[in-house]
């Protein structure tokens, strides 16, 4: 894919939320992505602006999307890191 934006979030996940399942941390970290992505960059939301997060993952002229999640055991609580990059068929040139 020939990247065009990129996107990055942190989160932090309490582990008595999660309780033990891979799926309810899943949940959470799609949950938190989405909130910070879509919710909190909607103009409604964000002092009448549209976001640059949201403006890239929604963008119609793009084809793919690759989204990339890296969780670290921090004790009681999970950090979740996120990377999303939307863009078009192609070969990455690394730019």
């Amino acid at each position: 894919m020939n990247r065009s934006t990129e996107n990055i979030s942190t989160s932090s996940l309490w582990k008595k939320d999660v309780d033990g399942s891979a799926d309810k941390l899943s949940t959470l970290i799609a949950n938190a992505m989405f909130q910070q992505y879509i919710v909190d960059e909607r103009p409604e939301n964000n002092h009448g602006v549209t976001g640059g997060h949201y403006e890239n993952i929604i963008n119609s002229g793009f084809k793919n999307i690759v989204i990339g999640v890296y969780v670290v055991d921090q004790g009681d609580y999970y950090a979740a890191s996120t990377a999303v990059a939307t863009g078009n068929d192609g070969t990455y040139n690394g730019n």
